[in-house]
């Protein structure tokens, strides 16, 4: 399915029927010729969606674009990272759903975003920070935590993101739990052996993100997976 130029609100309509049918590349591939900033602005609206894969796909699509937008023009993707933090200020009057894990995305394709905004992502779940008080939106600063913690965990190590991550282990959220055992693991804090084997008898299940489908693990299946991982 084609996207143009169109109005607006049948342009993000357009995206959202993409979204819906298909795979994350093949979103790309379709929005390839237009506008980054246009593009952005109908992936934003998808944050909302009732479909918890389109709304996850939106955001993978997004990160995508801004580190597209950073190599091109470093000052509108400042911009639009800004937009989503306010989104997430009381004062901004919503929610800022996906906000979180979109800067996250953000930060993952561009260096140079991650160097400007990784403290910020951490603060949000640091009560002497920017703590989050709604319990969904401090889980999507988690999953981005984790998702940084793939591709640089050097970084979150250099500032001590382990400490404010590691409490999140015992969080009454179930992704929160997973989030941190995964971003621990992908830093090599073995020091935290012991509270992530406590979690092998946590059988819940935590709905999982993997890059174009949503999937459904165990607490305890992650945990299994860590202690091997750092050799506990």
């Amino acid at each position: 399915m084609a996207v143009s130029n169109s109005n607006s609100t049948s342009f993000r309509a357009k995206i959202r029927e993409l979204l819906a049918h298909k795979d994350v590349e093949d979103v790309l591939k379709e929005l390839g010729s237009l506008p980054i900033k246009r593009s952005l602005n109908g992936l934003l609206a998808c944050f909302y969606d009732k479909d918890p894969l389109v709304r996850w796909k939106a955001i993978s699509v997004f990160g995508k674009l801004m580190g597209k937008l950073a190599e091109q023009d470093m000052e509108q993707a400042r911009i639009m990272m800004r937009r989503l933090m306010w989104s997430l200020n009381d004062e901004s009057g919503g929610i800022g759903w996906g906000a979180p894990e979109a800067m996250a995305e953000a930060m993952y394709n561009s260096r140079s975003l991650a160097d400007e905004y990784m403290r910020i992502l951490l603060s949000y779940i640091r009560e002497d920070g920017n703590f989050l008080e709604y319990p969904p939106l401090r889980t999507g600063a988690l999953w981005g935590l984790a998702r940084l913690s793939e591709k640089y965990p050097e970084m979150l190590t250099q500032i001590d993101a382990s400490k404010y991550i590691a409490p999140y282990l015992g969080d009454e959220t179930p992704e929160a739990r997973v989030y941190a055992v995964i971003a621990l693991t992908n830093m090599n804090q073995n020091q935290y052996c012991e509270q992530i084997r406590d979690l092998l008898k946590d059988q819940t299940s935590a709905n999982i993100f993997d890059g174009n489908s949503l999937k459904k693990v165990s607490v305890a299946e992650i945990a299994q997976k860590a202690l091997k991982s750092l050799g506990c």
